[in-house]
């Protein structure tokens, strides 16, 4: 396929909603959990520590098997939390202080209801875990597009993974993607040639993509739009539903600079590719 055509579709309005999700996404704490986590042992640990007899070093993990350990040491309390106990308002904090000194079965109640009521977070940890990250393929590497399409269009601010999907029976027997099919079903138009999954901050290309058929600039358009679901905020309609491709995404999506080639490939090529 010829790569070069150029079709520019910039709309400098768009382009200046990039600019400003450029510089939202400095401010999303979301992106700054590890920088977050020291403030947040010290403002537990100083609590802690004005309330009980002793004073106290709060460490928050990762540790889905134990959420909350500790041990006295050196007229010390050492404090092993788990991270989700950074949303602990003062009542979760002087519940912990009465845990710790106390034998108290009200309060060992109250720890395990706070626990319940982050089990999601709790959950998207053991998934992150469990995520192995594959950007080279056999013909893209997928940390060189994000790289070239983060630094033009969100000056190198999204904070996302990329790794090719699993492998499809086609793609293991090296059949090429884009041959003529025979039966093509039209539930295929409803899949995805890409995901973001908001929990773990991962962005999936399907492997069908990894072909020299593919033009770069698709490549590119297909984490173009996947980044944008990273930076823009899922909005619910009047029944509570996730809306996701909402006006204002559709409208940014044509500040990618090739937006009308990428999105004549897509209509051309997308069922043929996932059929």
């Amino acid at each position: 396929m010829n790569d070069s055509k150029h079709n520019t579709s910039f709309n400098s309005e768009n382009c200046q909603q990039l600019e400003l999700l450029r510089s939202n996404e400095t401010h999303n704490p979301k992106h700054h959990l590890t920088n977050e986590i020291p403030i947040h042992e010290k403002r537990i640990s100083g609590f802690l520590t004005v309330i009980l007899p002793d004073a106290v070093d709060v460490i928050l993990t990762n540790n889905r098997s134990t959420m909350v350990s500790f041990k006295k040491q050196k007229g010390r309390y050492i404090v092993r939390l788990h991270k989700i106990f950074r949303h602990a308002d003062e009542t979760i904090l002087r519940i912990l202080a009465t845990y710790l000194t106390c034998d108290s079965s009200a309060a060992s109640a109250a720890i395990d209801s706070f626990i319940g009521e982050h089990q999601e977070e709790i959950r998207a940890g053991n998934r992150e875990r469990n995520v192995h990250l594959k950007p080279t393929g056999q013909h893209h590497n997928l940390n060189e597009t994000l790289s070239r399409v983060n630094a033009k269009y969100f000056n190198n601010k999204a904070k996302v993974d990329i790794t090719w999907g699993r492998k499809s029976i086609r793609t293991q027997n090296n059949q090429n993607p884009l041959q003529k099919k025979t039966h093509v079903q039209k539930h295929l138009k409803s899949r995805a040639l890409a995901s973001y999954d908001f929990d773990l901050k991962v962005i999936r290309v399907h492997r069908v993509l990894d072909t020299t058929e593919i033009p770069s600039y698709v490549l590119d358009w297909i984490v173009f739009h996947e980044l944008l679901h990273h930076v823009l905020p899922v909005e619910k309609d009047i029944r509570g539903n996730s809306k996701y491709h909402t006006k204002h995404f559709r409208q940014l999506e044509q500040a990618f600079e090739r937006y009308e080639d990428a999105k004549r490939w897509e209509r051309k090529n997308q069922i043929k590719l996932l059929s």
